[in-house]
């Protein structure tokens, strides 16, 4: 029997989800938004978790078989189903109209690798709204050049930085996005408990002067072999001297001999000149509701 119901994070949902995209978000993430994204939107502070109710379940005899979720906050939907239920997508979508909304209207988000739906979205009165690349290393193909950091700068693992570290280390990062002030040490420590986050991978870059420079996280699904970048940033007073990409350059070789296939990237010419390759786009529908 076909049911649905509320997701219940307390209740035990939150693995069965991550779980269910990591079965049916495809070989590069071309059908859905992968697992890593939704572990990092629970482990970051800005996650609306008082919503989280609002994102659906469907089953069918107890076995997870669709699922309409929202990922930092309300106003964007992901519909995610196995190739057996598709036959949801106009009741899911349905759903997210009336609870995944916000300031009347939505958004969906789909890959250019799924023409059907983009089609059937606009069938439902949905317009392109913007379109992003989907930017990853080949890992299985490309050779990863030796990183080269400047003279006196340095490159400490992640898991090396003692507890109390933790706060010059989100400062970094919260100023490495030309935001003002120190962030939220509560960041780093939601993130340190995330499942696929791997701070033996991550890396920071340490100025002669013992400043933490840029900074490079990573996500790491073993099984898949698809590891996920999150967050990179560099300090504005350290720009420009190729810090993150010899980050970037350390965690790639790192990966590949750990077997990864490929690596996520930001939407940006950065990634393009260091090796990226488009792999395809995301494409966000939007329609007033």
């Amino acid at each position: 029997m076909l049911t649905n119901r509320a997701y219940s994070l307390l209740g035990g949902d939150f693995p069965r989800v991550r779980a269910f995209l990591d079965e049916n978000c495809g070989q590069y993430g071309e059908k859905s938004r992968g697992p890593e994204y939704w572990e990092y939107a629970h482990s970051h502070p800005a996650f609306d978790y008082a919503s989280n109710w609002r994102n659906r379940l469907w089953e069918e005899d107890g076995k997870l078989v669709a699922v309409a979720w929202y990922e930092m906050e309300l106003g964007k939907a992901y519909l995610t189903c196995d190739g057996a239920h598709e036959f949801l997508l106009d009741e899911m979508l349905d759903y997210a109209e009336k609870w995944l909304s916000r300031d009347g209207k939505l958004q969906v988000e789909v890959s250019s690798c799924q023409p059907e739906r983009t089609a059937w979205l606009e069938s439902r009165g949905y317009r392109l709204d913007w379109a992003e690349d989907e930017n990853q290393y080949d890992l299985a193909e490309t050779v990863v050049p030796a990183p080269q950091l400047p003279e006196g700068f340095a490159v400490r693992r992640v898991s090396e930085l003692a507890t109390d570290e933790w706060q010059k280390l989100i400062t970094a990062i919260h100023q490495g996005f030309d935001h003002e002030g120190e962030g939220d040490i509560n960041s780093v420590g939601l993130i340190q408990a995330a499942l696929s986050v791997r701070p033996e991978l991550a890396r920071v870059a340490v100025a002669p002067n013992g400043d933490y420079a840029a900074y490079a996280g990573v996500w790491f699904n073993g099984g898949s072999g698809y590891a996920y970048l999150e967050p990179l940033c560099t300090h504005p007073r350290y720009r420009r001297l190729g810090l993150a990409k010899a980050l970037l350059y350390t965690i790639l070789a790192e990966m590949q001999g750990m077997g990864a296939r490929y690596m996520t990237g930001g939407d940006n010419p950065f990634y393009q000149a260091i090796g990226y390759r488009t792999r395809f786009k995301h494409l966000t529908y939007q329609k007033k509701i």
